[in-house]
Formats: structure tokens, C-alpha cells, sequence
């Protein structure tokens, strides 16, 4: 697998792989973004040869696609030997780079019609919500309606005794404080299924919070297993999706959906936490948080992380699961008003081995960012190359074995 680090924003020490010049032009041209889940990654981010350089594949911009680390996992996870699941294969992967470097850079993608996606959307409104990353699998509309009753928030706006949650230790701990916000009101899951155009049914979960400032009554609910946020307007009644940029995309698979508020910023406010199933491929478990809070009408993104991961392997006949586990702290105790911080300890483990790494996140004004990508980068490699280990010797104990 060749790869890739960038560290402070600027092109790292190679590990494998391509030139300068092609990892620049790669940069530019996918924004940062992965190319199969679209996710932006910042510097979360590595480039994969489409054809391996073993296979006769070239360090060529053609040959090149930018993918997050759980994507590019998954180039590797697959095992021909022991099939699981649908292997990527080059033609794909380039249609999804092409895909994904045309919406960048607002041009069409060069595709026949034989590689075009078929995107099961069947009006320009839909597909416009396409974009903006709520996927309503079944032609569902986004909500926009009036309630036949006032909704009330949680407490009057500005309470100090509003809920905030200000650690998360595992996923089943943050369901579990996520229920402290969870509402029900046929009032809201019919208004909202009317809306939508669809079933009260096919309202799945609803949570009512304030955020702000300015501080706004949201409903989150979980329509077509996505999570759209709504804005209650101040007679409680009108309610429209409000728009998150950038947008928190959930998988099918549906494990983890959370909503919840929190006050990272020190400053008495509340921001919007959403957690969810990560878009993981087969053999891999993923659940991701993100934070936003309200930014001139819009909810920006001000955080993002991985709470768990998990990875079923396949090794010679016995099976292990490599897990990734983070726990998460910016509560009383940990960063103030004038230097909000958060800590993030996460625990992974495979086999026998074991290792912790912590990481801070200060906040630059605009979003939180790692403290020192260097070092963590480095850490980084250096687990890596550990677990690689790890996996070839439980691959051979296993051999032995049999």
C-alpha cells in the first residue's frame, strides 16, 4: 500500500509513493475530500495507487486517488483468498475520483455513459438535496411545515440549567445521554411525515434542544436513517431544515444515531453534537461525531473525530477484531473561555497488542485542530508499523496451528 502524510498543512516526510508534484495537483483537485465517502479530512488524508506499483501501476496523477484513512482501510481489508464483500476495482475507483474531482472543480465529469452512476433521485429539487448531503433513499422531500400545536423547548432560551453533555467515554454512553433529549409528539412526527412526504412511521427518532447564540430551538430527527436538523421558529410552530456545511452523512447501516448539546466553547452557549454510524465497507464497524454551531444562519462544523472502529479480520483461518476506541473531554476541568481545548485518548487494540495515544484539539476561532500534527503523525506511522506487525504474527501463529 504506498501512502502518504501531510503534517501542518504541508506535504510530509514520504513513506511511498508519488512525486511532489502529483500529490499537490491530487490535493487540489479532490479539496481535500475523499473520493469514495466525500468526506473532507483535512489532514486526514492519503494517496493510494488505483493499480499497485507491485502490479506494474506508475506514480502518475491517473494512477493516483485521494482516500481518508477508513477508505483506504478498506483497499487493504479485502482478501482474495478469503472473499468478503465487493472488492474496488480500478475502473471504479477512478470513476469515483473523476466523480468527485468534477464536483470540485464545477465541470462535468468525463465519463461514458456505460460508467455514469445512476443516482436514484428523481427530481432537480432532490438532487440539489443530493448535494447538499441528506440522501432520502425513497424520494422523500426535506421537511419545511407548520405544527398544528406549538412545540416548546426543552427550557426557556438561555436557562443555565439546560442539558450539555461534556464528555463522551464510549457510544453506548453517549445513546445513553442522548435519550435525555429525545421527545415524542405525534404532533411533530406527523407534521414532519407530512412535510417529507412520507409515513409518521418513517419517523424513526426526534430530540429537541436549544443552541445558540443566537439561541434557537432545533428537532433533530432520524428520517430514511439520515439525521435532518430542523429549526423551530419562535412561535413554535413553522419549522425548515436548517443546513449543515459541512453535511454529516449517515450510512445504511444503522447502529449509532445520537443528537445531543454541548458547550466546547466555554463560553455558555450550546453547540450541536450528532453521532453516527461511520460510511464504513464490509468487514468494518465505524461511528463518528461530529459538532456544529449556528454561523450566520447555517450550523458550521467546528469539530469532528472517530469515537469507535472495529475490523473484522480473516487471518489464515482464525479471526481477531482490531478495534479503535476514543473517549472525549472539554467539559469543567479541561480548557476555559479564553482557550477552549478538548482531549481525545483513543485505545487500540489487536491481539496481544495494545497502545493509548492522547491528542488536544485547541480552537483557532474557526474550527479545533490538532495541537501538534507532527508528533501525531509520527505516532501515527510508528502504531502503524506496529500493527502491521501484530497482524503478520497472528497470521503465522496461525499457520503453525493448522
Amino acid at each position: 500500500m504506498s501512502a502518504w502524510l501531510v503534517d501542518e498543512g504541508r506535504i510530509g516526510r514520504i513513506i511511498m509513493g508519488f512525486p511532489p508534484k502529483v500529490r499537490e495537483d491530487a490535493l487540489v483537485a479532490c479539496g481535500r475530500h475523499c473520493c469514495i465517502c466525500d468526506r473532507f479530512r483535512g489532514l486526514k488524508i492519503e494517496l493510494h495507487h488505483i493499480v499497485q506499483v507491485a502490479e506494474g501501476g506508475e506514480d502518475t496523477f491517473d494512477n493516483c486517488i485521494p482516500l481518508c484513512f477508513d477508505c483506504h482501510a478498506d483497499m487493504r481489508s479485502y482478501d482474495s483468498a478469503h472473499p468478503k464483500g465487493t472488492k474496488y476495482t480500478p475502473g471504479e475507483l477512478r470513476g469515483h475520483r473523476d466523480r468527485w474531482y468534477a464536483k470540485v472543480s464545477g465541470t462535468p465529469a468525463l465519463m461514458s455513459n456505460e460508467e455514469q452512476p445512476s443516482i436514484p433521485l428523481a427530481t432537480l429539487e432532490q438532487e440539489e438535496l443530493f448535494d447538499q448531503g441528506y440522501h432520502l433513499t425513497k424520494g422523500h422531500t426535506l421537511p419545511k411545515g407548520v405544527l398544528r400545536r406549538p412545540l416548546t423547548p426543552p427550557l426557556p432560551c438561555g436557562a443555565s440549567q439546560l442539558l450539555c453533555v461534556e464528555r463522551i467515554e464510549s457510544c453506548g454512553q453517549l445513546q445513553i445521554q442522548s435519550k435525555q433529549f429525545a421527545i415524542r409528539s405525534d404532533d411533530l412526527r406527523e407534521a414532519i411525515a407530512s412535510a417529507a412526504g412520507c409515513l409518521p412511521d418513517d419517523i424513526e427518532e426526534t430530540w429537541s434542544m436549544v443552541v445558540g447564540p443566537p439561541h434557537t430551538h432545533l428537532v433533530v430527527a432520524v428520517l430514511d436513517r439520515q439525521l435532518v436538523v430542523l429549526r423551530i421558529d419562535f412561535d413554535g410552530r413553522s419549522f425548515a431544515t436548517v443546513d449543515l456545511m459541512p453535511p454529516f452523512l449517515s450510512p445504511p447501516r444503522y447502529d449509532t444515531r445520537a443528537a445531543a448539546t454541548v458547550d466546547i466553547l466555554h463560553d455558555g452557549g450550546r453547540q450541536l453534537l450528532l453521532a453516527s454510524d461511520g460510511l464504513s465497507g464490509s468487514g468494518l464497524g465505524q461511528t463518528l461525531v461530529s459538532v456544529y454551531r449556528f454561523d450566520g444562519g447555517r450550523l458550521a462544523g467546528i469539530f469532528e473525530d472517530e469515537i469507535s472502529f472495529n475490523m473484522h479480520l480473516d487471518l489464515d483461518g482464525g479471526t481477531f477484531i482490531e478495534e479503535r476506541s476514543t473517549t472525549f473531554q472539554w467539559g469543567r476541568g479541561y480548557g476555559t473561555a479564553e482557550h477552549p481545548r478538548i482531549l481525545a485518548i483513543t485505545t487500540h487494540t489487536l491481539g496481544e497488542l495494545r497502545s493509548v495515544r492522547a491528542a488536544e484539539y485547541e480552537w483557532n476561532g474557526t474550527v479545533f485542530h490538532s495541537t501538534n500534527h507532527l508528533d501525531d503523525a509520527v505516532a501515527a506511522r510508528e502504531e502503524k508499523v506496529q500493527f502491521e506487525a501484530e497482524e503478520l504474527r497472528l497470521r503465522e501463529s496461525n499457520r503453525h496451528r493448522r
